[in-house]
């Protein structure tokens, strides 16, 4: 009988450490995911799902070895990042850059799969832009007004090119053309722009220096929409009242901004302002 007994206090044992190594292990799995969820479901669904898609839907590849050894890479991906240190989501991960690619490799192929050329020719174009886009992050960083003045140039410019595509009844398979060209424009501009800026900032306390760098600085924050406002319409032989409301538009943000600084700038060169106890 005590046999019996400690045999099954054995097995119960067993049983309980077997139950607590099993819960800890979930406990540790389930930890590990919501810590790492976002990075898991970019890789998911950035990644895995559009090269399933190329290798076994649209067959890319009509070898099945180089199908099978594809498959089995990208799903070790997901594995590789549970139970790699933690870090936060940011364009800076491989996994952001690659799910992009992986998507507009998918839609690439599948308008060559189904015969819709616009949608091939708009991936192209956004791969010839990704570069310069890139670029103009690495410069640009987190001066904001840099990616809003952008952002702005590139609005205006494609509500000119979209117009200009239904006046002349010309369809929207060139629908994405400026992208490229708006962006390695701004390369350059972003270069030239961000350096304003600080030099903006570190001249700001100045009595003459500080207003005269602040006005350069907005004028260059508005220099590529002011640029598009005044050349697009004409390029695009748009009528007249498309550059006329352009150029009132441009006159208003340019007054509200840029009119102050250079006001007080030369009423300091001048050594008109008033006296300050």
């Amino acid at each position: 009988m005590p046999r019996i007994s400690k045999s099954a206090r054995s097995i119960r044992g067993g049983f309980v450490k077997f139950y607590r190594a099993i819960n800890s292990a979930i406990g540790k799995f389930a930890r590990a995911v919501r810590e790492r969820w976002r990075v898991l479901t970019v890789t998911i669904l950035g990644i895995c799902v559009p090269v399933y898609a190329m290798a076994w839907y649209l067959d890319v590849n009509n070898n099945l070895a180089a199908k099978i050894a594809i498959t089995g890479i990208v799903t070790a991906m997901p594995i590789i990042y549970l139970f790699s240190p933690s870090e936060r989501l940011t364009f800076k991960n491989h996994a952001v850059w690659i799910s992009i690619f992986s998507w507009l490799a998918l839609v690439l192929f599948l308008g060559e799969e189904y015969g819709w050329r616009s949608l091939s020719f708009s991936v192209i174009l956004v791969l010839l832009a990704l570069p310069y886009g890139w670029f103009f992050w690495q410069i640009a960083r987190y001066e904001w007004l840099l990616y809003v003045a952008l952002l702005l140039a590139l609005l205006a410019t494609m509500i000119y090119w979209i117009a200009a595509l239904a006046i002349n009844e010309e369809g929207f398979d060139l629908l994405l053309l400026p992208l490229p060209f708006i962006l390695s424009a701004g390369v350059v501009w972003s270069f030239i722009a961000s350096r304003t800026l600080k030099s903006a900032r570190r001249h700001k306390n100045r009595r003459v220096s500080g207003p005269g760098m602040q006005a350069l600085a907005m004028t260059m924050l508005f220099f590529p929409i002011t640029l598009v406002a005044i050349t697009i319409p004409t390029g695009l032989s748009l009528n007249a009242t498309w550059l006329n409301v352009s150029l009132a538009l441009i006159g208003i943000f340019l007054s509200g901004v840029v009119s102050e600084p250079v006001r007080r700038f030369f009423v300091e060169w001048a050594n008109l302002a008033r006296y300050k106890k």
